[in-house]
């Protein structure tokens, strides 16, 4: 389907694929939504975002998302959230503790998730 993201200015989850963008919501049932697509937060990535992504650093022009272990699980997807709607949205955390992830895997996840990142934006 292609990627899930966050449009800030309307407040909703998206599904951009071949078929243009579909309103997703955000919870269902109470519980947030669990996408098997990665969810992006889309818009342009100003030379200074590139740079900073080359860093393994979040992009400041689009709010310095936060990033989320979907299920709080080691090796598993990675979204980029909103922090508002990261730290605001208890039910993305249910499980009291790590489950094993560390803060050094958090660190490196991080680093290399925004490297990636950068590069698909255009960053060489």
């Amino acid at each position: 389907m292609g990627y899930q993201y966050y449009n800030g200015d309307i407040g909703g989850w998206y599904a951009a694929g071949l078929l243009g963008a579909t309103a997703l919501g955000g919870k269902a049932g109470g519980k947030a939504f669990e996408y098997s697509a990665g969810v992006r937060i889309q818009g342009p990535w100003s030379i200074s975002d590139l740079k900073r992504g080359l860093w393994g650093k979040s992009p400041r022009d689009l709010g310095s998302p936060h990033l989320h272990h979907r299920g709080q699980m080691p090796g598993s997807g990675i979204d980029e959230l909103p922090s508002e709607y990261h730290l605001g949205t208890p039910n993305l955390h249910p499980n009291k503790y790590n489950q094993g992830v560390t803060a050094n895997m958090r660190q490196s996840d991080r680093e290399l998730h925004w490297w990636y990142r950068a590069q698909e934006m255009g960053a060489r």
